[in-house]
């Protein structure tokens, strides 16, 4: 059986790797809402600077479309006017 050298004692990989696990998925959990929270942030500015836009432009026509796309996925949040 796999043994891990820790301090002065050594313990059994398996009851290692329980440990390490046990101690981890609270970490995870924490830090996967606020990845969540981040990204639900990002879509909510994205959806207002859109809407931002669409309102000052007046139709949602193709060029406004692709002026969108170039916003989000080039140029920024800098439009072209």
């Amino acid at each position: 059986m796999a043994q891990v050298a820790h301090c002065t004692r050594i313990i059994e990989a398996g009851a290692f790797r329980q440990t390490v696990v046990a101690a981890v998925r609270p970490l995870r959990r924490v830090l996967g809402s606020i990845h969540d929270a981040l990204l639900l942030a990002n879509q909510r500015q994205a959806e207002r600077d859109i809407a931002r836009f669409v309102s000052t432009h007046g139709k949602f026509t193709d060029s406004v479309e692709r002026e969108i796309s170039n916003m989000m996925l080039g140029d920024g949040l800098n439009p072209r006017r």
